[in-house]
């Protein structure tokens, strides 16, 4: 326990005392008759002056207090130290998923770039495809013809070789022997030229049946060599695909209520015209969960010059469309490489009139998004196969049909050229209009301006590359 003196109490009473006391008396002459001794007193006096007194409860209190305080103020640093380091966590982690973001933009950009080098092998595959069965019709031509005249010059060849080791006999030996002369002679005369001829025309086809072995090995080579390559390309997506899924992951819990309600509207629906209709009162809410992904597009200037949209392309972070998509026409991408086997308005074998494109492809190709825009359905969708809708924009919906599997996710916003999807094995879809199946896997694609379907042919670019502007402007 702390001590302390009372300087100023002992002094008060000191003071007292000697105003009580006459000046000049002794100590004794002071004490009246039956006045006990002030010994006690004096000694209690001097016992204030020198001796330490034990603090009160006040002291206590304040110590109490002290400790206290002395302990808030070490919870208080120890939580200071806490925030700093939940800070520098904050800061380390906003650090990491700005690096997952720039990590998703470069997957996002190498899917597009390697989308666009497995189209080009795969058509490359395809011309080589086509290439080995006309050189294979050409050599089974060649060799049936050789083969119907093999009879035929087998008895030419004998021929010669029968003048040429045994010379008919001289015209003087005897007249049979003559007779036979001439008559070989004029034979001989008459099927030399045509043996020759024959023979030219065996050498061309020979030639020429050799020219298309070795035109088809070369072929079968480079078909052989795009297949790898193509193979190799396909792995790459899906590895590309597979690392972009993860790193996306834990952004996708927040459209997981949305992505049921959107299955159920599915299942309920009777029409993809009836789901289309009922995604449309959904469109807010989605676009709502998807927050800043979402944010609200911006309208580009109606005159904006198309090169400069072009080039606004080139940025894969965008989260809104590089241009908008009324003013797009000519610009947009195809979503898959074949061959168009019915357009938008052509009749069925039903008298039905198609809402849109069906292209047949070939098995498993890539489907790429169009143009940009964000998923506003993603899933199976009756005998339609897995289907697509995408919000492009300026009220605008594109509609794909027929995939066998989706790389996309209710919410996302895609990238023109962006992989989305994979082609089935084959025609594993009843066309939208009705007609039967088909061999080959079919993409149905529908373009809708405010829930109308339109005729999308003048929206499309070349297959070179150049838009159907481009074109138009060279040919005028």
């Amino acid at each position: 326990m702390r001590a302390f003196r009372f300087p100023f109490v002992s002094l008060l009473l000191a003071s007292l005392l000697v105003i009580a006391t006459p000046f000049g008396a002794s100590a004794q002459d002071r004490l009246q008759p039956g006045e006990p001794d002030s010994d006690g007193l004096d000694r209690f006096v001097l016992r204030g002056l020198e001796q330490p007194v034990e603090a009160g409860d006040d002291d206590l209190a304040q110590q109490e207090l002290e400790q206290e305080r002395d302990v808030a103020a070490d919870a208080l640093e120890r939580l200071r130290a806490d925030l700093n380091a939940a800070e520098a966590r904050q800061e380390m982690l906003a650090a990491e998923l700005a690096d997952i973001d720039a990590d998703v933009e470069d997957l996002t950009q190498l899917l597009i770039r390697t989308t666009e080098q497995a189209q080009t092998i795969a058509a490359r595959v395809d011309v080589q495809r086509q290439r080995i069965g006309v050189l294979d019709e050409n050599a089974q031509a060649l060799e049936v013809s050789l083969q119907a005249q093999r009879e035929r010059i087998a008895v030419l060849l004998s021929a010669m070789v029968r003048v040429g080791r045994a010379p008919p006999p001289a015209l003087f030996v005897s007249p049979g022997d003559a007779l036979r002369s001439v008559r070989s002679a004029i034979l001989l005369g008459v099927a030399f030229p045509e043996l020759e001829a024959e023979s030219r025309v065996l050498a061309d086809d020979l030639a020429a049946l050799e020219e298309a072995r070795t035109e088809l090995d070369e072929a079968l080579n480079l078909l052989l060599a795009d297949a790898e390559a193509l193979a190799q390309e396909e792995e790459r997506i899906e590895l590309v695909l597979f690392e972009r899924s993860r790193l996306r992951e834990e952004n996708q819990s927040v459209l997981e209520r949305e992505r049921e309600r959107a299955a159920l509207l599915a299942g309920e629906a009777t029409s993809l015209e009836a789901l289309l209709n009922d995604l449309e009162g959904e469109l807010d809410s989605v676009r709502q969960a998807m927050a800043d992904a979402q944010r609200a597009q911006e309208e580009g200037p109606p005159d904006a010059d198309e090169r400069e949209a072009i080039a606004s392309l080139q940025d894969t972070g965008r989260m809104s469309p590089a241009f908008a998509f009324g003013s797009a026409q000519g610009m947009i991408r195809s979503p898959v490489r074949g061959q168009e086997i019915m357009a938008f308005g052509d009749q069925d074998r039903f008298g039905e009139t198609s809402q849109g494109l069906h292209i047949a492809t070939r098995a498993d190709a890539r489907v790429v998004a169009p143009a940009d825009g964000w998923v506003l359905y993603a899933g199976p969708f009756r005998a339609y196969g897995q289907v697509v809708i995408l919000d492009v924009g300026d009220g605008y919906r594109m509609i794909l049909a027929g995939m066998s599997r989706i790389n996309v996710a209710l919410g996302q916003f895609v990238l023109m050229g962006e992989p989305i999807a994979t082609m089935g094995e084959r025609g594993s879809v009843v066309l939208a209009d009705g007609s039967t199946q088909t061999p080959q896997p079919v993409l149905f694609v529908e373009l809708r301006e405010d829930g109308r379907p339109i005729d999308s042919s003048s929206w499309w670019a070349n297959s070179d590359g150049a838009t159907q502007r481009d074109s138009q402007r060279t040919d005028g």
